[in-house]
């Protein structure tokens, strides 16, 4: 028995022909090489060249060679998780490769076409490598990846035409990053992502997120990692600034709040200097042109010293400066002498007063009614189909009624008329016979006779005789013998 079990274990050993590796199938059934923790820093010699999957996990590996894998001609994955490899460099082509795994590398940048190399790739695993940076023409040719991980690194923007040559892209992981904006049209060349994660990220909500809380609103594709499991958490993509936003869902916020219009120059802080004020005090008895006025980095309006008029630039108007709060003046700089006050003029709308401000409703409202107006049509549409049922109902109700007493009615009537009839003309009957033998009637028959007749001759004499009128009807009963046998 130990003969055997060592003969065993040397063709296994045979079959890997390296130390430290162990050769099985995967689930598919494909030759897999699985040489974990070996410590090796490259592809070891005596490989069979027929694998297709090959492990190196937790080894030292501190580089990637594509040369380095030619041998294997039907290669199908490959495994280096949790090795020291900082770059990914330009090689030969591996044309079978499917499954790259490089997570928990020292990855930092991804240039261009850094995986043209492997064309056929469909699921490439690059997260926690510290990735900061990436090109639009960094998964260049890989049409058809299926999946991409580049979660837990530190990318904290997103090169516009990432997503542009991933035109079969169905998960992508992009959670426990530095994201803090999406750029606008970034889903465009592949609208519709089967599994997105982007929780854990630093979302700064503002107008330029306005595209993003769109689509992930009329998407809801959002999911978050439990273990093993994907759970469907829109939720999940929360502002982290501004504070006013904090922890707010980005699909929840309306165009209103991600691009506030700021027109009150009393929320400004108030000066800090005694030059401001006297700029303040001269200005109070200006006039100013008719608008709405915001804090603004141009130069406007400019006073020198507190003796000196304040000079306006564009259309004069009446509006008084002392109907502004005294609050303000613009921050001045200390180093200076001169007093610098900046404003900017809007134009106010044609039919309203200068200073009101319209808000245009966010898109929820809308989303909202098309919800109520959808719900309405519906509960009517469901109304008309009940009462269509019932009058179904009562119109089948009707036809059987009007079938019962046209059609059913008559022929049971008919059916009992009939049965009478026959039991009136039924002349058989049937006795039952005593246990010893005897006799049972079998049938009966009817035959008019003359009651003169004297014999059978006399009485077929009388039936051809005018007296004929005088003959009564006369039972004859035909009798059939059996036997108790």
């Amino acid at each position: 028995m130990k003969l055997r079990i060592f003969i065993l274990l040397a063709l296994l050993s045979s079959a890997a022909g390296v130390e430290g590796c162990h050769s099985d199938r995967d689930n598919d059934h494909r030759p897999r090489v699985n040489c974990s923790s070996a410590g090796f820093s490259d592809v070891p010699d005596g490989l069979e060249p027929t694998t297709q999957v090959l492990l190196f996990p937790r080894n030292l590996f501190s580089s990637l060679s594509w040369s380095s894998f030619q041998t294997f001609s039907e290669l199908y994955e490959i495994d280096l998780t949790g090795n020291k490899i900082p770059s990914v460099p330009a090689g030969e082509r591996l044309p079978n490769l499917s499954v790259l795994r490089l997570g928990w590398n020292r990855l930092r940048s991804l240039g261009d076409d850094s995986f043209a190399a492997s064309p056929s790739l469909t699921q490439l695993e690059l997260n926690n490598n510290g990735i900061r940076a990436l090109s639009d023409a960094t998964f260049s040719g890989l049409g058809k990846l299926e999946v991409l991980d580049l979660s837990h690194n530190e990318i904290g923007t997103l090169p516009p035409a990432l997503l542009h040559p991933l035109t079969a892209l169905e998960t992508l992981y992009l959670e426990y990053n530095k994201i803090r904006t999406m750029p606008n049209g970034w889903f465009d060349k592949k609208p519709y992502i089967l599994y997105l994660f982007l929780s854990e990220n630093p979302w700064h909500c503002v107008c330029p997120l306005k595209y993003f809380s769109i689509y992930l609103f009329d998407n809801e594709n959002v999911y978050v990692r439990h273990g093993a499991t994907h759970k469907p958490d829109t939720d999940s993509v929360a502002c982290q600034t501004p504070q006013r936003l904090r922890q707010r869902p980005v699909m929840d916020l309306n165009e209103g709040e991600l691009c506030p219009v700021v027109t009150d120059p009393a929320a400004e802080p108030e000066p800090s200097t005694g030059a401001a004020t006297a700029a303040t005090s001269a200005l109070t008895t200006a006039t100013l042109p008719t608008g709405i006025y915001t804090w603004s980095p141009e130069t406007t309006y400019l006073g020198k010293s507190s003796d000196e008029p304040v000079t306006t630039v564009g259309r004069e108007s009446s509006v008084s400066w002392a109907a502004l709060p005294s609050t303000t003046a613009g921050p001045t700089h200390p180093q200076s002498k001169e007093s610098v006050v900046s404003y900017e003029t809007k134009e106010p709308p044609a039919s309203t007063a200068p200073c009101e401000i319209h808000h245009l409703a966010g898109r929820t409202d809308g989303y909202m009614a098309a919800a109520r107006s959808f719900c309405f049509w519906l509960f009517a549409g469901s109304l008309v189909l009940c009462l269509l049922s019932a009058v179904c109902v009562l119109m089948t109700l009707g036809t059987l009624v009007a079938w019962y007493r046209k059609r059913y009615k008559p022929l049971k009537a008919s059916l009992r008329r009939t049965r009478q009839r026959k039991d009136a003309v039924e002349l058989q009957q049937h006795q039952r016979a005593s246990s010893a033998g005897g006799v049972t009637a079998h049938y009966r028959s009817m035959l008019f006779v003359s009651r003169e007749a004297a014999d059978s001759s006399k009485g077929a004499e009388l039936l051809d005789s005018p007296k004929a009128e005088n003959r009564e009807a006369y039972q004859t009963t035909t009798y059939h013998p059996f036997s108790k046998q």
